[in-house]
């Protein structure tokens, strides 16, 4: 499946294997980091569209059942 194979692949890469809400506190700590605030966006962008593809993919199976 492409969300769980490609995206949480990337978004595992981009955060370094540490969850958004880690690299939202540490963002919110040092907010001259843009470096580390470009990283939380990019994990909270790459969740969303995991969540969004795994959401529409459970959907399409509904109707099909």
């Amino acid at each position: 499946m492409f969300a769980t194979a490609v995206i949480a692949a990337d978004t595992a890469a981009i955060s370094v294997n540490t969850t958004y809400a880690e690299l939202s506190a540490a963002s919110l700590a040092d907010p001259s980091n843009t470096a580390l605030a470009n990283q939380v966006e990019l994990a909270c962008r790459g969740d969303t569209l995991r969540g969004l593809g795994l959401h529409a993919v459970g959907f399409i199976g509904q109707i099909a059942l």
